[in-house]
């Protein structure tokens, strides 16, 4: 499979379970992913459900949804990640790991979430760390975030990444963004060279060294 013969669309009605359940087959050690497939199909559908945000899938012709990649603004995000609260406290619950986790930190644990988002970084871990840039190069504030994306296990290096990543990008720019971020897991080396393949540039590590932050510059000639 190449990248042209991925089609990229937005998802349609019915389509946030099919998500929702890739999304727990990539990241099943997310906060969303243990909260349980009715959590994470929520979280897909909230974002699907904005104006300002959007969620995009990936097939192969005539094939189940082997990709999707979220996009929101920051505030979207947080928006999100405040809607879902009550869901979060029903699926630790529901969950004894989770609700041992959470009872000592109560709700002030939870209200974290108004500002950070929810989902983890952009891409699970993967592979060996990958050299992390000293210093963040001036960079202005993004207005669009790539919050999440995710490919089948059994679809990837078919260019399905690359698909994606070009899709949000176009969708991005036809929105009127000029700048995009997101964050990935240091030891990520896939994913980090995915990004840095179709135009990101590693900003800082965040997350008490656990993540990079990356941009995009959408007004770059050329950029994808």
């Amino acid at each position: 499979m190449t990248p042209h013969a991925v089609g990229v669309r937005p998802l349609a009605p019915g389509e946030a379970s099919r998500v929702a359940e890739l999304h727990r087959a990539v990241f099943p050690d997310y906060e969303s992913s243990r909260l349980g497939p009715g959590y994470c199909r929520r979280m897909v559908q909230a974002y699907a459900d904005r104006a300002d945000a959007w969620v995009l899938v990936a097939r192969a012709p005539g094939g189940p949804i082997i990709g999707f990649v979220v996009g929101a603004p920051p505030a979207a995000q947080r928006e999100v990640n405040a809607k879902l609260l009550p869901w979060g406290v029903v699926g630790s619950l529901r969950s004894p790991s989770q609700l041992f986790g959470r009872v000592p930190a109560g709700w002030q644990r939870l209200r974290r979430r108004w500002a950070a988002p929810a989902s983890g970084p952009s891409s699970s871990v993967a592979a060996d760390p990958e050299p992390v840039p000293a210093a963040a190069p001036a960079w202005p504030p993004a207005s669009i975030r790539l919050v999440l994306i995710g490919v089948d296990p059994a679809a990837r290096g078919q260019g399905v990444a690359d698909a994606l990543l070009a899709a949000f990008a176009d969708r991005a720019r036809r929105s009127g963004h000029e700048v995009a971020d997101l964050s990935v897991v240091v030891g990520n080396a896939a994913a980090r060279g995915a990004y840095a393949r179709n135009g990101w540039q590693e900003l800082a590590v965040e997350g008490d060294g656990v993540a990079v932050r990356c941009g995009l510059d959408l007004r770059a000639p050329g950029s994808p």
